[in-house]
């Protein structure tokens, strides 16, 4: 058999082919014994590639990937058909068990920083400096935090382990990634908690108590100061779940803003708490069972009637049309207020010739991570600062705990200088 030679009268090997194009073809059986082809404008990686056209990858490269593909029984035929947006939704197709505000999370996370990147590519030619130069733009440019990046990595990981499952891929592409951007990378910001101190807090609410226009966020913020919850589990709260005779907060739910599967809006939705944990009681304090009384005395003096909400009303922080407080409305209040307040404390520092106490920019987890604080500072039992404060794991509670108990400590030594040795 007289030997095929491409336009460049280089010897072809068995399977290979030059189309009257100029484009070059290889023909062989996957490991079910399926025909498969592969094209290429290039022969080897050397030659050039004709004016208008792309490729990544010479042809012989390709053989070579496929005769390992073939030993490993991968099928790199489909990895290259599909591409990672498709897969992602065949992923979540079977995630059942997921909660919807969970996977509407996922979904909103998949279309802000994978969907029009690496999504648009087939799974087959992702590879790890893919994901490093993913996560490297999300910090050098995006500058996103640590947690954003935990986030995607939470989503592409479990995804990419599939593919390896299903043979598309020898490999997880996203092993080691996260790490790698982790490792002595200063410029990656790491969100933190910020507790407010005994004397923020103090003199944050005393503005609030002297301000009457703002009295209606103070009553909110001392809620939150005074029992811990998640920003979502007081919207949610009903009167209902209140026990004012034997002083007792009942969590059992949280009021969340999303769009569900079937539905064509964004609107507020009852959802579980963020875990079992979540669902607990809370002791209340007189400071928190006197604010939630005026609340009740100027709804009803006002008769304020809260929306329903998936059959639930009755809810305590409404507005006065009835809405339930959204919880981009208490973020925005949290930062004015924090700002005013420091404005006037330092005010009052220049007239007292001192410094100034000032409150950092606030969030109402800030607000919960200040309860949990107090309460570390205060109680020696760390199963009950997780009882109430809803953790999950207890690792969370004992890192604040280790953080407030270490802080304390550095205090009380410094009251003990000169006293001791």
């Amino acid at each position: 058999m007289a030997d095929r030679r491409d336009s460049k009268n280089r010897k072809l090997r068995k399977g290979e082919y030059q189309r009257s194009d100029g484009r070059y073809a290889y023909k062989y059986k996957d490991h079910n014994g399926i025909d498969r082809w592969l094209y290429s404008w290039k022969l080897v990686a050397t030659d050039s590639v004709p004016e208008g056209k792309s490729c990544d990858i010479c042809l012989r490269d390709m053989e070579m990937n496929a005769l390992r593909a073939n030993v490993d029984e991968i099928n790199i035929y489909d990895a290259d058909k599909v591409t990672l947006n498709q897969y992602f939704d065949e992923y979540m197709k079977t995630k059942t068990d997921l909660r919807e505000q969970t996977r509407v999370h996922y979904r909103k996370i998949w279309s802000w920083y994978v969907e029009n990147t690496l999504g648009k590519r087939s799974v087959g030619s992702i590879h790890y400096s893919d994901i490093l130069k993913l996560y490297t733009k999300m910090v050098d440019k995006d500058k996103l935090s640590q947690g954003t990046i935990r986030n995607v990595n939470l989503i592409l990981h479990p995804l990419f382990n599939i593919a390896v499952r299903d043979n598309l891929i020898r490999s997880n592409p996203v092993d080691g990634a996260m790490a790698t951007m982790f490792k002595n990378r200063k410029s990656i910001k790491k969100a933190e908690d910020k507790a407010l101190t005994e004397e923020q807090q103090k003199i944050f609410l005393e503005y609030l108590r002297e301000h009457q226009k703002y009295r209606r966020w103070y009553r909110l913020i001392v809620f939150l100061l005074g029992t811990g919850c998640r920003i979502g589990e007081a919207r949610a709260l009903t009167w209902d779940d209140c026990d004012f005779t034997n002083r007792l907060i009942y969590i059992n739910r949280q009021l969340v803003y999303y769009r569900a599967s079937g539905e064509d809006k964004y609107r507020e939705h009852i959802a579980a708490p963020k875990s079992s944990s979540g669902i607990r009681t809370i002791p209340m304090f007189q400071s928190v069972m006197e604010v939630l009384l005026e609340e009740k005395y100027l709804q009803d003096r006002m008769r304020i009637r809260s929306e329903t909400v998936d059959g639930c009303n009755g809810f305590i922080f409404v507005r006065r049309t009835g809405k339930c407080l959204d919880e981009g409305s208490v973020t925005v209040a949290l930062k004015m207020l924090a700002e005013k307040c420091n404005c006037e404390e330092i005010e009052r520092a220049q007239r007292e010739h001192r410094d100034p106490v000032l409150l950092p920019l606030l969030s109402a987890h800030d607000l919960r991570h200040t309860f949990c604080t107090r309460m570390c500072e205060n109680e020696s039992s760390v199963k009950v600062i997780q009882e109430v404060m809803g953790h999950s794991d207890i690792s969370i509670t004992l890192n604040i705990y280790a953080e407030a108990t270490n802080e304390a400590k550095i205090r009380s030594f410094k009251n003990l200088e000169g006293k001791v040795i």
